[in-house]
């Protein structure tokens, strides 16, 4: 609404408060959402059993995806934590800026102990912004990305507004949805939603777009309290995909739980080495001749 009036009466008194008003709003969104160094160490177990549950797979499967519209740095904080690296669409370089062919790049070990000239190694995800992040700035026209206790005077969001569906349509956020809308697009493809409300028009388009158009899409929405009136989950949305369920549509799945339940719910997914699986058997067999002492000294 701010925005709105500033553009319709840009030379009206009231148009400097609002001004003023908007970029104090901003700041403290920044401020607010720039709290990973506040997080205790111990606090990031969740986020990490996340990242190494899912993110961690086979060579031959395709990275994973991770899409946010969080403007904060858990996730990248979280893959540190785990050793991973992540691809966000910036340079390797510094200064770093943004560059969307970098999500065609791999990374390769090229060390004496790999097997091949092009072994992948397995802990790369991507990780796309999809509104913004803490530390994105503009210079020169271009995004560039710095050090999340740099002072940014402008930080690339995109703010809850009503005009955040045209915003999404500029660079580097149309990258990102462009990216979205050709992920789901894809064949045995399984988009999880976490936490997520669905109140984003362009986002919402390309998810119910997929359940019509992509046969073998699956959708899995995992969420505090989804079924309540009182949530904030999009009842046009809620409706739609309850609907589905109801006509029998097995693609979707709908769960009541908050992002700390549902990553306590993964299965690590990590194949044991023959080494792992030795040791376990040398485990059985010393708890085996054990009770059998027992049982030996019981006569």
């Amino acid at each position: 609404m701010c925005d709105q009036y500033i553009a319709l009466f840009p030379d009206d008194d009231d148009t400097t408060k609002l001004v003023s008003f908007l970029e104090q709003s901003k700041k403290v969104i920044l401020d607010e959402t720039n709290f990973t160094d506040a997080i205790d160490s111990n606090d990031w177990a969740t986020h990490n059993k996340f990242i190494r549950t899912l993110g961690r797979r086979s060579p031959k499967q395709q990275r994973l995806k991770l899409f946010t519209t969080n403007y904060d740095l858990a996730f990248e904080h979280s893959a540190a934590n785990t050793g991973f690296v992540v691809v966000d669409g910036f340079e390797f370089s510094s200064p770093s800026y943004f560059n969307p062919a970098w999500y065609r790049y791999d990374i390769v070990d090229r060390s004496g102990q790999s097997k091949s000239s092009s072994s992948y190694i397995s802990n790369v995800l991507h990780l796309y912004k999809m509104h913004g992040s803490v530390n994105w700035t503009r210079e020169h026209g271009r995004v560039k990305k710095v050090d999340y206790k740099a002072t940014i005077n402008e930080p690339v969001f995109i703010y809850p507004s009503s005009s955040k569906y045209q915003t999404s349509y500029d660079s580097p956020y149309l990258d990102m949805m462009s990216s979205f809308l050709n992920s789901v697009q894809q064949p045995k493809t399984a988009l999880v939603c976490l936490g997520f409300g669905f109140n984003d028009k362009h986002i919402n388009n390309a998810v119910t777009m997929a359940l019509r158009t992509n046969a073998e899409f699956s959708l899995l929405v995992a969420t505090k309290d989804p079924f309540s009136e009182s949530s904030s989950f999009s009842k046009d949305i809620r409706s739609l995909l309850d609907s589905a369920i109801q006509y029998g549509d097995k693609r979707i799945s709908i769960i009541d739980a908050t992002f700390e339940q549902f990553s306590n719910l993964l299965q690590e997914r990590r194949k044991e080495t023959p080494e792992e699986r030795l040791f376990k058997t040398f485990e059985s067999l010393a708890e085996k001749i054990a009770m059998d002492k027992v049982d030996t000294n019981a006569f």
